[in-house]
């Protein structure tokens, strides 16, 4: 269940903007644990946004 979730966050990033705001919750994760969750989507997206950007310059 927990992968299912995952993927569906990996597909759907607005998802990811209302947990932050506090829109949103996430059955099965405790509140506590969606700071890390946060910063884990965060960090991968801006890692994928920069090797694209390099993929692209070269």
């Amino acid at each position: 269940m927990k992968q299912y979730m995952i993927n569906y966050l990996m597909k759907n990033p607005q998802v990811l903007t209302k947990l932050e705001n506090g829109e949103a919750s996430l059955i099965g994760i405790p509140d506590k644990l969606i700071p890390s969750l946060l910063g884990i989507f965060n960090r991968e997206m801006t890692l994928s946004k920069k090797q694209k950007g390099i993929f692209w310059e070269q």
